[in-house]
């Protein structure tokens, strides 16, 4: 079965939307990640989905955040239809993205989510000690260095980009 990646059509955010309420629940409006983008506005060059005929099969966002004095990006959230998952679509979703956010000279992304998933793309543990907007357990939040060595020093509050 064939997808395409591409960047989220302003027609196709709605569904968008549903598939990322259908997928990940009321519940996720509790989570740390979810403080961060309550009052932020994701970046429309990064906000891409997974199309198959004329089916959303996936979706993926990026806020714009900062960890002490150092600019990041927030991922997610990245929602892929239970059917398509295991398939690529959510490995494809996050290559593609971060080649993007590397040519618009992004330097840091940071999220939360399973190290067992997110760690085949490079993502790894972020530095302990990092103070966030919610309870998150350390070993769920995860960073990806676009720009090499740019979290050797990261320390300080994650807040929303000023």
């Amino acid at each position: 079965m064939a997808f395409e990646i591409k960047q989220t059509p302003s027609e196709l955010e709605n569904e968008k939307l549903s598939l990322t309420f259908r997928i990940l629940g009321p519940g996720r409006v509790v989570r740390m990640a979810e403080r961060l983008r309550e009052t932020n506005q994701q970046i429309p060059e990064l906000n891409f989905c997974a199309i198959s005929g004329e089916e959303m099969i996936g979706g993926i966002a990026y806020w714009p955040i900062q960890i002490g004095a150092t600019p990041a990006l927030l991922l997610g959230p990245l929602v892929v239809n239970p059917e398509w998952q295991g398939k690529g679509v959510g490995r494809g979703l996050i290559a593609t993205t971060l080649g993007v956010a590397e040519k618009l000279g992004h330097g840091l992304v940071l999220l939360v989510g399973d190290l067992s998933y997110y760690g085949q793309s490079g993502f790894v543990i972020a530095p302990s000690g990092l103070k966030c907007p919610g309870p998150v357990d350390e070993t769920r939040l995860l960073i990806y260095e676009i720009k090499p060595g740019i979290a050797a020093d990261l320390s300080g509050s994650v807040s929303v980009a000023s």
